[in-house]
């Protein structure tokens, strides 16, 4: 691999016109305060590669590194076993839709003993902790400014509970909310809690629902005080909902082998982790992954939780042949 040195050198006698992607580039590199090589960095910011995917990757480490912040190592205090195992457990249970103790099971094929009621205690801590710090990445919206609205029923404690959720127009997971009743003012409390996520230019232009008058009423209040643009248009056409129909069978799956839950609390901490789980095999975090895949989706949820290496030793091992070539590119 050539030094710095030499890609100084290399870069000073073919310079690399400073486009409007080396100055993000730039930008992002001072912003983070990851130490960068000059020359290294005179050496590919121009190149055409980074136009095609490499330089997003590269932003997204540095953009990962500087919200991050250090390794929160009181995540996983006290707990008897590692955090990347604790994950591992908790991944599997909110993405397969299995039992506690059929997980107990296939956790002592792979030589980890823990007992089922553990795994329950993991998923209540840490399903609701990944939802909020992949909140982010998740939810960034796509071009469609079209959602789809509705709600479904589960079992909490023998009873009928509702969730309410909200996707666009393309099946991306926007929010969801629990309630104990369906009408206007459970209707009107989710979907003050969706726009209140969303920037004042991410607002919704329609909104669709099926006819029950719960949504009229609330979209109604939410524009007299402001918390919905007025011009948002509200559609009560049941076949839209097709979309949003599709993906509670879906969620439903998951929910399934739990047999109903045995509080509002409980049932709501399990359904963040089934809804992130659904959104990051969506492929809504897409952008934030440096691996393609369930791999990918492994070390952005550990990364989250400061595990396993530095993002940006990560980068330059899964990438550093590809930018050494760009180096000797660049002197060619």
């Amino acid at each position: 691999m050539l030094d710095s040195a030499d890609c100084k050198r290399e870069s000073m006698s073919s310079p690399a016109p400073a486009g409007p992607v080396a100055k993000i580039f730039l930008s992002v590199v001072f912003r983070s305060g990851v130490s960068v090589d000059d020359g290294f960095g005179e050496a590919v910011v121009g190149h055409e590669i980074f136009d095609q995917g490499a330089l997003r990757v590269f932003l997204v480490a540095l953009l990962f590194k500087t919200e991050r912040g250090e390794p929160m190592a009181g995540d996983f205090k006290w707990r008897y076993f590692r955090g990347e195992i604790i994950l591992w457990a908790v991944r599997w249970y909110c993405r397969y839709g299995i039992s506690y103790r059929d997980l107990e099971e296939m956790l002592e094929e792979r030589g980890v003993a823990v007992d089922h009621t553990t795994i329950y205690r993991w998923v209540q801590t840490y399903a609701p902790e990944i939802e909020k710090r992949l909140r982010w990445h998740y939810r960034l919206r796509s071009f469609s400014r079209s959602w789809r609205v509705d709600e479904t029923c589960i079992k909490v404690k023998g009873k009928w509970a509702y969730l309410y959720r909200a996707v666009d127009s393309h099946g991306n997971t926007i929010d969801f909310y629990l309630s104990q009743t369906r009408n206007a003012k459970a209707a009107k409390r989710f979907l003050g809690k969706a726009l209140r996520g969303c920037k004042s230019w991410d607002k919704p232009d329609v909104i669709n629902t099926d006819k029950a008058g719960c949504y009229s009423q609330a979209i109604r209040e939410l524009k007299k005080e402001g918390k919905c643009p007025v011009e948002t248009n509200h559609r009560q056409v049941k076949c839209l909902d097709n979309v949003v129909e599709a993906d509670h069978g879906k969620l439903k799956r998951l929910i399934k082998p739990t047999t109903g839950f045995n509080s509002m609390k409980t049932a709501f901490t399990t359904i963040k982790g089934f809804e992130v789980m659904r959104a990051l095999k969506k492929k809504q975090a897409k952008a934030f992954q440096l691996q393609p895949g369930i791999k990918g989706e492994v070390r952005l949820v550990e990364h989250a939780f400061g595990l396993g290496p530095e993002m940006m030793n990560e980068l330059m091992s899964l990438h550093g042949a590809e930018l050494e070539q760009i180096a000797i590119e660049q002197g060619s």
